[in-house]
């Protein structure tokens, strides 16, 4: 099971389990067990390193798909000035930026 959160704005305002193989929602986010247990809905969740990790791999699940992140990998490799690589390095690093931007902000 996929343990999840959904926010709106700082709010929770559901959370859920489902099956492994589902894709989240980009306003939703994976979380453990006991974050799970933790949390109730209406409050502002406290934010954790692994949290806000999960949410950059969302913004990149956003766009590519693990099989297409394979892909862009492995055209880096080939031709590091493949313009669809160099495209995805934009943005993964953008998603990273907006990570430590966030993991400042909240002291994290």
């Amino acid at each position: 099971m996929k343990y999840f959160v959904e926010k709106s704005g700082s709010k929770i305002v559901a959370k859920g389990c489902i099956s492994e193989d589902v894709e989240l929602n980009p306003n939703q986010i994976e979380i453990t067990k006991e974050e799970y247990d933790a949390i109730k809905i209406g409050e502002a969740p406290k934010l954790t390193r692994e949290m806000i990790n999960r949410q950059v791999v969302a913004k990149i699940r956003e766009r590519y798909s693990i099989d297409e992140e394979f892909k862009m990998i492995n055209y880096g490799i080939i031709d590091p000035d493949n313009s669809e690589y160099r495209e995805y390095r934009k943005y993964v690093e953008e998603c990273r930026a907006w990570g430590r931007e966030g993991k400042q902000k909240y002291g994290l």
